[in-house]
Order: structure tokens, then C-alpha cells, then sequence
């Protein structure tokens, strides 16, 4: 069953970053699917499926991702891939920069809740809490993506 939404909305797809032994330049721009009027997948019992990568923006080094898995509260998420890679769920406190990392921000509570990735310069979250729709949070170094295009994503889900 799908369910049209209201579309995505979030912070600039590029940033200034700094390279390693460089100055600042401009980080890659990948194509970001949400458009208004989209649909938004509803699952039940436990499936693979490919959800819509909403946004992503690379930062030189990870991109950085936001995965909408769908309406309604979900149980869970088993197992993530991007573009074929297995990504392991984040790990506070842990330097995850070679493998990459997921963490699920909301479950599909009706409040929803933000993706901490993504700060405005006083530090507060920006974009969409995702009020009622399941998403996930996805990190990604660049020799799996470069940021240029958004990856394939694969999830197990309970929905």
C-alpha cells in the first residue's frame, strides 16, 4: 500500500569542506529524489525492499544519507546495504569511518524525531523530524559512494 506525502525538506545539498592538505572547495553534488507528491511505501511482516534515499550530501570523506523506510511505525531494521555493502548499526563513541554506519532516528513515531548529522551553525538540528514515518540515518565512506550519485539501498525491515 503506498501513501503520497508532502515532499522532503532540508538543508543545502553542498557544503564547504576541507581536504587533506587543501584548502576548502565545494562538496559533490548528488541528485536528492524527494519530490513533492511522492509516495511513501508501507510495509508489513518482514521484507527486503529498496527505499527512496530522500537526501544525501557528501562531505569530502562520508555521505551522508537519510532513507525513508515508511508510514507508520515499523519494528525494526535487520539489515541495511548500500550498493551491495553490509553497513553495521552505529556504535557511539566508536570510529566508524571505514565501514560506514547506520542509525535509525525514528521508528515511525507520530512525533518523529531529527537526524543529528544534520546541524545549522548554532548547532540545532535542521530539516524534517519526520512526524509518523520511519527513516534511517546512513553513513557511507566514499569507496562505497562518492557522493556524486545517490547509492542503491537495500533494507531488511519488520514492518
Amino acid at each position: 500500500m503506498l501513501h503520497n506525502f508532502g515532499g522532503i525538506e532540508f538543508v543545502p545539498a553542498e557544503i564547504s569542506v576541507r581536504a587533506y592538505g587543501k584548502g576548502s572547495s565545494t562538496s559533490a553534488v548528488s541528485v536528492n529524489a524527494a519530490r513533492y507528491n511522492d509516495f511513501v511505501p508501507m510495509i508489513y511482516g518482514t521484507a527486503w525492499y529498496n527505499p527512496p534515499v530522500v537526501f544525501g550530501r557528501n562531505d569530502g570523506n562520508l555521505t551522508r544519507m537519510e532513507v525513508l523506510l515508511g508510514l507508520g511505525e515499523m519494528q525494526g531494521v535487520l539489515t541495511v546495504l548500500v550498493n551491495g555493502y553490509e553497513i553495521p548499526v552505529g556504535v557511539s563513541g566508536r570510529d566508524m569511518t571505514g565501514t560506514g554506519w547506520y542509525n535509525i532516528p525514528t521508528l515511525g513515531t507520530r512525533t518523529g524525531a531529527f537526524d543529528l548529522n544534520f546541524l545549522d551553525g548554532s548547532g540545532q538540528p535542521s530539516g524534517d523530524p519526520y512526524g509518523s514515518m520511519a527513516y534511517l540515518s546512513v553513513v557511507v565512506p566514499n569507496r562505497i559512494n562518492n557522493g556524486t550519485t545517490l547509492p542503491k539501498v537495500t533494507v531488511l525491515v519488520q514492518g
